[in-house]
């Protein structure tokens, strides 16, 4: 039985640390000359860090401000 728990407890921690690919939305104010506008990028069955990463290269000047949430 002892031996059962720990397999248990070994895989379950196993699996936590897997990376999740889930939906994320990239928000970006694009401000200039005063305007502003609001996009709003899916990212589809990504980890996280691709999702920050591909939200982050959209902050393409100063007049770009990005943000990332899970859909």
């Amino acid at each position: 039985m002892k031996t059962k728990t720990m397999f248990l407890v070994g895989a379950l921690g196993l699996l936590a640390l897997t990376s999740c690919k889930k939906d994320w939305v990239c928000d970006c104010a694009i401000t200039a000359g005063g305007q502003t506008a609001n996009t709003k990028n899916e990212i589809k069955n990504v980890s996280k860090s691709d999702a920050e990463e591909w939200c982050d290269g959209q902050e393409m000047n100063a007049f770009y401000s990005c943000s990332l949430s899970a859909k």
